[in-house]
C-alpha cells in the first residue's frame, strides 16, 4: 500500500485543501486566512499519518469510483515437510512465504457492473497508442490494431468433426476459477480475454476471475477491472514471475477447478464444458485444450491444427509432436488426445488434485520449464493429461517477449529452471539433458528438498517408467557416443537419400534436407531418416533402418570405396565392425574433432556438404560447408 499511499499524497495538495476550508469558514471562522491554512495542513497530515490503512484503502477506491470489499483469504495449510539443516529450512519457508497472502494484497468491489456497462472506451483510450514506431513496444504485438478491434468480437467456430454437435449437461459441472496473471499488458488484450470469458462460460460454471498483476508499471489497468461482475485481483508488490503468481492466484480461488489462461487469449464456443466434464470424470487428469493462433500483426483468428500432442526434446525444450498418419485418419474429435505434456499456458486441474501435488516450484524463477516439469510431475505422481479437441482457445503468439528476466538473463533463468525439475524427475536420464547442454552444469539446481519431499509423499514412478509408459516414441540416446541426434550442416539436417545401387547392403547416399517436422514425418528427435549416432570406442557413424520385419538396425556412414579418396561419397552400409584388420573398416570409423567430422585413419580428409544431395569427403578446409554441429555430445 506504500505505491498507493505515496501517489495519494502527490495528489492531494494542501493549498488546495486549505483553500475549500476557508471559503467555507469566512462567516463564522474568527481564524484569519493564514491560520486557517496552517490548521488545514495539519489536519490533512494527521489524516495521512494515522488513518488505518483500511480506511485509507476505502477513499482511495472510492476516489476512483470503486467500493473495495474486505476479502479473507482461505487458510493456507503447508505440507507436512520437516526440514533437516539450515538449507532445507531456507527452502520451506520459501514454500511457504510463496504461498502466504495478505489480504491487503487482494482486491474486489462492491459495486460491480456487467461487462457491457463497462466503460470500455475510456479504459482503452488510457493506454492507447498513436504512433506505429509504437505500435510493438508494449507488448510485442500490434497495439494500434488490437485496440481498435471489438471486445466483444465474433471468431469462427473452428472445433472439428462432431464436437458442433455433443451436447454439454447444463447443470452439475464442475465450477471454475479462471486465473490470468500479467505484467504490463495491454489494455485490450486483456479486456478482450475477460470478456470472452464472461461471455462463452456457463455463468453456473464461471466461479470468478482471479487477475494477479505481477508489478506492472501502471496499477490501473488490473484495478480498474475489479468494477466488472466476477474479477477480482491480486497486486504483486515485487515482480514475482508467472510461475509463482500462479500460486498466489490459487491460493485465493474458490472454484472446484483451476483454469490456467494467459492474458492475451479468446476463448471459443462451449469451450469449458469439455474440460470440466473430463475432470468430472477423472479427478486427477489435467486437461488443455486445442491453441488456435491469434496474429500478432492483424489479429487475424486461425484454427490450429488439432493432430498434434505435446512433446519435450532431450534438451527440455517443449515442442508439438504430430499424430501419426494413421491415428489421424482414424481421430474422433470428441475424444481426448493422451498427451505427455502441454504447452503449460492454458489448462484445467482439480483444485485439490493441484494442491497435492504441490502446485508449482516456487523456487522456479519467471517462467520456463514449468510445463514441462508439471507434466512429469502430474504423470509420474499418478495423474495424466489430455488435450481435448472440442476446446478451442486461441492465443497472441509473438516472436519475442517485451519484458525482462532480470540481471542474469532468460538463458540463465531457464536453465537453472530446467536443472531443478531435471534432478527431480529424470533420475539416470539427466545425462541426456546435460549431453544437449553441456553448459548448464555450471548453474546450480539450488535445494531440492521440498520437490523430493512431494516426489517421495505421492509415490511417483521414475522416469523410464514415463519413457516406457506415457511416451514411448521418445527415441532413447545411445550411451558411450561422441555425438547424437540430429546433426545440422547450416540450417539444414543431415539426411539418407534413397539411392540406385546393385550392391547389396547399401542403404542411401549422405546428404542434407529441411529438418523434419511435418505431418507426414516423425517429429524431431524421433527415429527416423535424420538420427545418428557416432560411437565413442568404435568410431563408427551409424543410423538406424528400419528392416522388412519391422525392426531398426544400426548401418554405417563410410565411403564406398574401403580406400577413401578425395570426393568420393558417403553412403549408409552393413556395418563393417567385426573385421580382424583394421584397414578393413577405415572407410567407416570417424573422428569428431572440433566441428568436423573427419576419418580417423584419414585425417586430412572430412565431411563435405557443399551438394546437399551428395555429401563427399574432402580434403580439410575448414569451410562452413565442413561445419557440422550434434544435437547432443557425450553421452
Amino acid at each position: 500500500m506504500s505505491g498507493a499511499r505515496k501517489r495519494n499524497v502527490g495528489n492531494t495538495s494542501s493549498k488546495s485543501v486549505a483553500s475549500r476550508i476557508a471559503k467555507g469558514s469566512k462567516k463564522s471562522s474568527g481564524f484569519s486566512t493564514p491560520q486557517i491554512i496552517g490548521i488545514g495542513s495539519v489536519a490533512v497530515l494527521a489524516i495521512l499519518l494515522f488513518c488505518p490503512l483500511e480506511v485509507f484503502d476505502f477513499f482511495l477506491a472510492k476516489s476512483q469510483k470503486i467500493v473495495r470489499v474486505k476479502y479473507e483469504v482461505p487458510e493456507f495449510v503447508p505440507t507436512d515437510f520437516v526440514a533437516q539443516n539450515e538449507i532445507e529450512e531456507e527452502s520451506f519457508e520459501l514454500y511457504k512465504k510463496a504461498r502466504i497472502v495478505d489480504p491487503d494484497d487482494v482486491y474486489d468491489s462492491h459495486d460491480k457492473v456487467a461487462w457491457t456497462d463497462f466503460n470500455i472506451r475510456k479504459y482503452i483510450n488510457a493506454g492507447r497508442v498513436t504512433n506505429k514506431k509504437d505500435a510493438y513496444k508494449t507488448a510485442a504485438f500490434n497495439q494500434l490494431v488490437s485496440d481498435d478491434i471489438p471486445m466483444n468480437r465474433n471468431i469462427p467456430d473452428t472445433r472439428l468433426g462432431a464436437c458442433p454437435s455433443v451436447e454439454y449437461p447444463k447443470e452439475g459441472l464442475p465450477t471454475t476459477s479462471i486465473i490470468i496473471t500479467f505484467h504490463n499488458e495491454l489494455r485490450s488484450t486483456l479486456l478482450r480475454t475477460i470478456i470472452s470469458v464472461i461471455r462463452k462460460t456457463p455463468a453456473n460454471i464461471l466461479k470468478e476471475i482471479v487477475l494477479v498483476d505481477d508489478a506492472s508499471s501502471d496499477p490501473d489497468v488490473g484495478m480498474e477491472l475489479i468494477k466488472i461482475e466476477k474479477v477480482k485481483l491480486i497486486v504483486n508488490r515485487e515482480r514475482q514471475g508467472l510461475i509463482r503468481a500462479r500460486i498466489r492466484a490459487v491460493m485465493v480461488a474458490t472454484g472446484d477447478t483451476l483454469t490456467f489462461l494467459d492474458s492475451h487469449v479468446e476463448v471459443n464456443k462451449n469451450w469449458i464444458q469439455p474440460l470440466m466434464q473430463r475432470i468430472q470424470q477423472n479427478p486427477k487428469i489435467v486437461v488443455a485444450p486445442i491453441i488456435d493462433v491469434i496474429n500478432k500483426d492483424t489479429f487475424s483468428y486461425i484454427g490450429a491444427d488439432a493432430f498434434l500432442t505435446g512433446g519435450v526434446s532431450w534438451a527440455m525444450v517443449f515442442r508439438w509432436d504430430w499424430l501419426t498418419q494413421g491415428a489421424t485418419s482414424t481421430m474422433d474429435h470428441t475424444k481426448g488426445l493422451r498427451s505427455p505434456t502441454i504447452a503449460g499456458g492454458l489448462f484445467s486441474i482439480s483444485k485439490s488434485w493441484f494442491h497435492e501435488l504441490g502446485e508449482y516450484d516456487d523456487q522456479m524463477d519467471i517462467w520456463g520449464g514449468e510445463n514441462i516439469e508439471f507434466s512429469f510431475r502430474v504423470w509420474q505422481c499418478g495423474g495424466e493429461m489430455e488435450i481435448l479437441p472440442c476446446s478451442r482457445v486461441g492465443h497472441v503468439f509473438r516472436d519475442e517477449h517485451p519484458y525482462d528476466f532480470g540481471k542474469k538473463g532468460s538463458n540463465n533463468v531457464f536453465v537453472k529452471n530446467n536443472n531443478r525439475f531435471v534432478h527431480t524427475w529424470m533420475d539416470e536420464y539427466t545425462d541426456f539433458y546435460y549431453g544437449t547442454r553441456p553448459n548448464a552444469k555450471s548453474i546450480e539446481p539450488g535445494d531440492l528438498s521440498v520437490r523430493e519431499h512431494f516426489k517421495e509423499k505421492l509415490q511417483c514412478k521414475g522416469f523410464k517408467w514415463y519413457l516406457e509408459t506415457v511416451y514411448p516414441r521418445q527415441y532413447i540416446p545411445e550411451r558411450d557416443s561422441v555425438a547424437w541426434g540430429h546433426a545440422k550442416r547450416g540450417a539444414h539436417c543431415l539426411n539418407v537419400f534413397p539411392v540406385k545401387s546393385s550392391k547389396a547392403g547399401v542403404y542411401g547416399q549422405l546428404g542434407a534436407a529441411n529438418c523434419n517436422q511435418g505431418i507426414n514425418n516423425p517429429s524431431y528427435q524421433d527415429m527416423d531418416k535424420q538420427q545418428v549416432v557416432l560411437k565413442k570406442f568404435t568410431g563408427l557413424f551409424k543410423q538406424p533402418v528400419q528392416m522388412k520385419d519391422g525392426r531398426y538396425v544400426n548401418k554405417c556412414f563410410g565411403t564406398a570405396d574401403t580406400t577413401p579418396t578425395n570426393g568420393a561419397k558417403v553412403i549408409l552400409a552393413d556395418c563393417v565392425s567385426n573385421a580382424s584388420a583394421r584397414e578393413a573398416n577405415s572407410h567407416q570409423r570417424w573422428n569428431y574433432i572440433g566441428t568436423n567430422i573427419k576419418l580417423e585413419d584419414y585425417p586430412h580428409f572430412c565431411l563435405d556438404g557443399s551438394d546437399l544431395g551428395s555429401f563427399r569427403i574432402r580434403t580439410c578446409t575448414g569451410s562452413d560447408d565442413q561445419q557440422i554441429l550434434f544435437e547432443m555430445l557425450n553421452v
